[in-house]
């Protein structure tokens, strides 16, 4: 949030900064870019990444969560579990 952003330097070392990356949000755009980048400056690959709600691809063989909760859910994803409760 940019009306906060300043905030951050502040409390960096005390890590009680939060940020939301739920679906639409800016920071999940935010997050993807820096990803990209992140990977391409430790590989030298250009890549794209994009937030999946689902993904539907027959040839869809490898993925990557953030942690242990996230690499479940794209397990979950992978082998269609359906996960709405």
């Amino acid at each position: 949030d940019l009306d906060n952003a300043e905030s951050y330097w502040e409390r960096d070392e005390r890590f009680d900064v939060a940020i939301s990356l739920n679906r639409g949000r800016p920071a999940q755009d935010a997050l993807c870019r820096v990803l990209e980048r992140w990977i391409g400056h430790f590989t030298g690959a250009r890549v794209e990444i994009a937030p999946q709600r689902a993904i539907d691809d027959q040839r869809w063989v490898w993925h990557v969560g953030l942690d242990a909760e996230a690499s479940a859910l794209l397990n979950d994803l992978y082998n269609r579990v359906d996960r709405c409760v």
